[in-house]
């Protein structure tokens, strides 16, 4: 493995520890909120109007990538809420785990789908599919050329 390679996953998992400290730290003094990157906007407001007085309750998220970029539930875990988060990527579900280190989660790496087998993932950054179609759609996602990998 080139030492470039080694160099940067040793950063993910130290960046992915120091936001589970300081998103901790947050929760702990009432200021915790949805990622910048999370998919829902105004979603804090959402879960405040339509779950009024709800302190703590459960959550799966799908596709869980690092556990924070991207994430609608990284908030909420860091807030106490029980949680599952499902990530396909080996690689990414290791920074899930230590995203969430501190949190009352489980992170289980592991596809989701409507059929029991085994496939093959294709990924490219975030973007993970098991779907040929899919995963030729993403040579059209300018910011995709030139990463594409199947794993």
């Amino acid at each position: 493995m080139k030492i470039g390679k080694i160099l940067k996953r040793g950063h993910s998992k130290m960046d992915s520890f120091w936001t589970a400290v300081r998103k901790k730290c947050k929760a702990l003094v009432g200021t915790a909120r949805p990622s910048r990157s999370c998919q829902i906007p105004g979603l804090k407001d959402i879960v405040q109007q339509h779950l009024p007085g709800i302190g703590k309750g459960v959550f799966v998220e799908v596709g869980a990538y690092d556990g924070e970029r991207f994430s609608n539930t990284s908030w909420l875990a860091d807030s106490g809420w029980q949680g599952i988060y499902v990530e396909p990527s080996p690689e990414f579900a290791q920074l899930c785990r230590i995203r969430h280190c501190l949190n009352n989660v489980q992170v289980v790496n592991s596809a989701a789908g409507e059929t029991e087998g085994v496939a093959t993932l294709m990924q490219i950054g975030a973007l993970s599919t098991m779907s040929g179609e899919t995963f030729e759609e993403y040579h059209n996602i300018p910011w995709a050329r030139g990463q594409i990998k199947k794993k």
